[in-house]
């Protein structure tokens, strides 16, 4: 679609839908793959917010402010973890649209 102003609406997606992670013992587990945020329309430039959306707080982006991030875990002991994030991005107009899940799978062993 094409606003009256003649720039395209703004639209994001983010891939892959889904990261995982194992750590074996107590420590930080890291998704080996990036998260990545593509934008289309709007008005660059463009920010970005990584927002969790449900799932456990242990789990988290280590760049959430970036259009590509992994995301890392800290487990004290074994267990499985899923989270939901999206990212929310702005563009220079200070419109805002949200990205589809992508889900983080982790798990302690």
């Amino acid at each position: 679609m094409v606003l009256s102003t003649g720039r395209p609406t703004l639209a994001a997606s983010a891939l892959p839908l889904g990261l995982s992670a194992t750590r074996f013992g107590a420590g930080t587990a890291i998704t080996l793959q990036t998260a990545v945020t593509t934008v289309v329309g709007g008005v660059p430039p463009y920010t970005y917010l990584w927002t969790r959306v449900s799932g456990d707080t242990e789990v988290g982006p280590i760049n959430s402010t970036s259009a590509s991030t992994i995301f890392s875990g800290y487990f004290t002991g074994p267990g499985t973890y899923a989270t939901v994030y999206k990212c929310v991005v702005t563009d220079a107009a200070a419109v805002s649209v949200d990205s589809n899940n992508i889900t983080i799978d982790m798990e302690a062993n």
